[in-house]
């Protein structure tokens, strides 16, 4: 979910009851999805004017979002937060708040009023961060996410390198000197005890592996504006590189900052090209649409009953919810071995693919993020084609889109423009090939390509009917809204983002404004609230 509602600026309410104390710690579970939840915590406080309310999700961490309006009438409190597009509307009754809380669709919410005992334990209501050495070539970072309910700990566990957020973790336990926890999902434990100021134990996942927590600092993700632009870029990147571009109808406006290569100051420049991850996945939705604009697939008929492998046989999603990732499969392949993080992909070839296509087990059918599901479209469109995944892409997306100097990274050619990648703590990482699942992430591009791209669409999206479909949002009966391969936000700007080993990338465009907005940078540190940010500030902007 889009970084729900942290720490809330106070906002006196009108009170108009005289019913008893609602003061208090109050919390309550939001369940996003059917795995997993999010904690939400009102603090409502005594006032001159009444109460004050502060909200916030102690399991994110995030810039503060102001509250837009609230009230209480009799029993029951509204709030909304125009920022986030999200209401909130419930009633009091005792010790429990029921109520509705709206993000795109209504989730219904309870929140409890904490006792004392339950406020004794927000001494342990905290981020701990740690680093999981995997091997000599491999780190995974994790962060375990602390927050206090009702009678218990509500508990998860992030693992950014892989773009896990909000794994379930259903043991957990904690005391001065003791923490222990685990995750049935992921068939994980940890147990550690406190010493030099962290705890220090051993993760549990097939093998023990050593791992220290440590608290996560609480800063504030620094948030760019237009006329700052040029701190924001030293404050965050330093010396990694950074390419923009404004992208306003068939008029571009370059930034470019820091280094392709730290050791070689090697300057980033407008040709350089950047591992653009996940937004691999807009560009295979293209070549998907491609496919079904000259009749050789159809949106919703099952896969099973259009294609012949018989490792799809049980596969009775259709394409429209293989694009917009609510097809069941899960995120990743069960048998994609994880022994080397830095280039997860390289070697997972063909036959793995089929053989995880065989024995898979689906999950329900709503949306959940899926990286097999956009590599096996990559696998399926090269077979409908005869022809490999990389000379689909080259000439049927990026070619016509006029990318010139993209390309797909099997690992069979080089690309001698390509920028080192650094890891989030400045590290240089390998660059990631791509086999079998190269549709969901193995597109290399510069800062030129991208802006082309959009010119592309702005240009000819009116006409084009394969643009038309690309760009379209695709009927569902739940947030988030997508078209085949973007993202829809509520304004209908359409949006994507990516992420390797080394790499961060977002596009943001609206086709109203003929506006785009692309950020490509060569070292993992995400940059999707700041883009829209900027974004949001420009076209309000532009339209004074």
């Amino acid at each position: 979910m889009k970084s729900l509602l942290m720490l809330i600026s106070s906002l006196a309410l009108n009170l108009n009851v005289n019913a008893a104390d609602i003061s208090g710690h109050w919390r309550g579970v939001l369940a996003t999805s059917p795995n997993s939840g999010l904690t939400l915590a009102l603090q409502i406080q005594p006032s001159t004017e009444g109460y004050q309310l502060l909200l916030r999700s102690p399991n994110q961490h995030s810039n503060d979002i102001a509250v837009s309006s609230m009230t209480i009438q009799d029993n029951t409190l509204n709030f909304t937060v125009d920022a986030l597009k999200a209401a909130f509307t419930g009633t009091f009754d005792g010790e429990t708040l029921n109520g509705t809380f709206t993000q795109g669709q209504p989730m219904p919410l309870t929140l409890t009023r904490l006792t004392k005992s339950d406020e004794a334990r927000l001494a342990h209501e905290q981020q701990l961060f740690g680093e999981l050495q995997i091997n000599a070539n491999a780190s995974l970072p994790l962060v375990l996410n602390i927050a206090v309910i009702a009678n218990g700990y509500h508990v998860t566990l992030d693992s950014p390198k892989q773009q896990s957020y909000g794994i379930p973790v259903d043991q957990f336990s904690i005391s001065e000197q003791q923490l222990r926890f685990g995750s049935s999902m992921i068939n994980a434990s940890y147990q550690g005890t406190w010493q030099d100021d962290a705890w220090q134990g051993s993760f549990v996942q097939g093998q023990a592996i050593p791992l220290i927590l440590k608290k996560k600092p609480v800063t504030q993700p620094l948030t760019p504006t237009l006329s700052q632009m040029s701190e924001w870029l030293s404050a965050e990147f330093g010396q990694h590189g950074v390419a923009i571009a404004w992208v306003d109808g068939q008029t571009v406006r370059y930034q470019l900052h820091g280094q392709a290569n730290v050791a070689n100051q090697q300057a980033v420049s407008q040709s350089t090209l950047f591992e653009i991850g996940s937004l691999t996945k807009p560009l295979t939705a293209l070549a998907v649409i491609k496919q079904l604009q000259r009749g050789k697939w159809q949106l919703d008929t099952p896969l099973a009953q259009q294609n012949a492998l018989p490792e799809l046989a049980a596969h009775h999603y259709t394409l429209a919810e293989l694009l917009t990732h609510r097809s069941g499969l899960p995120r990743l392949p069960a048998n994609l071995p994880l022994d080397d993080l830095s280039n997860p992909y390289a070697h997972y070839d063909e036959v793995a693919l089929k053989a995880a296509l065989a024995n898979t087990e689906f999950a329900e059918k709503a949306f959940g993020y899926s990286n097999f599901g956009y590599g096996l479209l990559g696998f399926l469109a090269g077979q409908q084609a005869k022809m490999p995944y990389a000379s689909v892409m080259l000439q049927q997306v990026l070619q016509p889109l006029g990318m010139k100097t993209a390309g797909v990274q099997t690992g069979k050619q080089s690309f001698k423009d390509l920028a080192n990648g650094y890891a989030i703590s400045a590290d240089t990482v390998p660059n990631w090939q791509f086999d079998s699942l190269a549709g969901a992430g193995a597109v290399v591009a510069s800062i030129e390509d991208m802006a082309t791209m959009l010119r592309h669409i702005f240009h000819h999206h009116a006409k084009d009917k394969a643009l038309q479909q690309w760009l379209t949002a695709l009927p569902t009966n739940e947030q988030p809204a997508m078209t085949p391969g973007w993202m829809l936000t509520e304004q209908n700007w359409l949006w994507h983002n990516g992420q390797t080993a080394g790499f961060f990338s977002l596009v943001i465009f609206d086709l109203q404004t003929e506006k785009g907005l692309v950020l490509l940078t060569n070292i993992a540190i995400p940059v999707t609230e700041q883009g829209f940010a900027l974004f949001n500030e420009w076209l309000a902007q532009d339209a004074k």
